[in-house]
């Protein structure tokens, strides 16, 4: 029996394909032949290659003028989908959903697949599924749907899940129909857990009730200890490269236009190191969204976000996640701190604190060692003593300094705030000129 979880292709649905690549052994991906490879095409290949599972490209719509499935194949290609006959080993079947034309192909070739690959699994030991969704019903109570992965469901057995246990009161296969046990590779709705779980929590049975409780407080107990010693995603990256033994940098972008998206992926694949590459595992125009949260969470990987925001239904699953984020508008920003990263000469305690910038107004003395200069400071934009520099010149950046001293007409402050004009005292590896723009920031230990 062949299982088919169907994750729409809609944009907004990332956080569904994400969960499906992590649910299923292989992958089918529809891609309409008068229409080509879209965002999500690319994210839906990004999840598949992270999840390590076979690709099947179903070239959809063949019965449409204008069908042009070597167009798509050549897409694809870019995306290293290389179909068979051209030498690669990417699967491609021309179908048409509407009026059947091979689709009896694509379902020998998932057979095969899954031959070769060896997909199999033991039905007579106890039941572990993965749960796909759950939600309240105002009558049934917690609701999981599931997909088994080995063993086997009963009705009445005990189950477990994350903090939720109880047993299968109620276990409906995917017609909607009561049935008294699922197999491997059978979805399962299930009734009878004590509250509902998240998408991805893995469900298995276990001999009694009391060992369904042991369980549950051992998922509350392990969580307790990670919260107590909470290390985030870029702590645990440091300590394995700087013990040598992190060979690949996982990094997701996504920027405002697409010649910005490319130009920082090559600026950030230059930074790969003998040690540790650099590996771009996705990237996209547009704001980060749950899905490249997740996706970031699940791989160990860095999230790079140039010109863009957070969509705000991601912004609490970001600060929940661990995942280490940079967000900047200027590529050097992102570029110096991956480059800390890959080298290991990041403190992850170490926290930038960007104060504002300001544009050289005037030079009034230049030394060997140091400059005075007059700065115009912008609106909501401050300047702190003893304050680190960066020096732009046309927006392109060129070194860096120290503030040694800040003065408001004759008098020496600590702190200024625009609008306003201030002088300073510059010590640094650049000489300034008027129309330079200095970014002000400053570097600060987490305790």
């Amino acid at each position: 029996a062949i299982t088919f979880l169907d994750t729409p292709g809609h944009e907004a649905f990332t956080v569904m394909r994400a969960r499906g690549a992590k649910s299923t052994d292989i992958a089918i991906l529809v891609v309409a032949a008068d229409e080509g490879v879209k965002p999500q095409t690319i994210e839906s290949i990004n999840h598949a290659k992270e999840a390590d599972i076979p690709v099947i490209v179903a070239i959809n719509k063949m019965d449409k003028e204008g069908a042009n499935p070597d167009h798509i194949k050549g897409q694809l290609s870019e995306h290293g989908l290389v179909p068979e006959e051209w030498g690669g080993n990417t699967p491609m079947v021309p179908v048409s959903a509407h009026t059947g034309f091979g689709i009896d192909e694509l379902l020998e070739m998932i057979l095969l697949v899954a031959e070769m690959k060896e997909l199999k699994a033991n039905p007579e030991r106890a039941g572990i599924a993965t749960v796909i969704e759950s939600h309240l019903d105002n009558n049934l109570g917690p609701v999981a749907t599931v997909l088994v992965n080995t063993g086997t469901i009963n009705s009445g057995d005990n189950i477990v899940c994350s903090d939720s246990h109880g047993k299968v009161k109620i276990l409906r296969n995917y017609a909607n129909q009561k049935v008294k046990f699922s197999r491997p590779g059978d979805p399962a709705l299930i009734v009878g857990l004590d509250k509902v779980v998240e998408g991805g929590d893995i469900l298995q049975v276990v001999a009694s009730p009391d060992i369904a409780r042991t369980k549950v407080m051992e998922y509350k107990a392990i969580l307790e200890k990670q919260k107590k010693s909470a290390s985030s995603g870029l702590d645990l990256l440091m300590s394995r490269i700087k013990a040598g033994n992190l060979k690949q940098l996982k990094i997701i972008v996504k920027a405002d236009t697409n010649g910005s998206l490319e130009a920082i992926k090559a600026a950030l694949l230059k930074l790969s190191t003998p040690e540790t590459s650099v590996t771009i595992i996705h990237s996209g125009v547009g704001a980060i969204t749950e899905g490249d949260i997740l996706m970031g969470k699940g791989s160990q990987a860095i999230l790079i976000g140039f010109h863009v925001g957070v969509l705000t239904n991601a912004k609490s699953v970001l600060e929940d996640s661990g995942v280490e984020f940079i967000s900047s508008e200027i590529i050097y920003h992102i570029t110096e701190r991956i480059e800390k990263i890959v080298t290991g000469m990041l403190d992850p305690k170490e926290v930038e604190t960007v104060l504002g910038k300001a544009k050289v107004g005037g030079i009034f003395f230049t030394d060997k060692k140091f400059m005075i200069v007059g700065l115009v400071v912008g609106p909501e934009n401050k300047i702190e003593s003893g304050a680190k520099i960066r020096v732009f010149r046309k927006k392109k950046y060129l070194g860096a300094g120290n503030l040694a001293s800040l003065k408001q007409g004759t008098l020496e402050v600590k702190m200024v705030e625009g609008p306003t004009e201030c002088g300073i005292k510059y010590e640094g590896n650049v000489s300034l000129e008027i129309g330079d723009e200095l970014e002000f920031y400053k570097i600060e230990i987490q305790k």
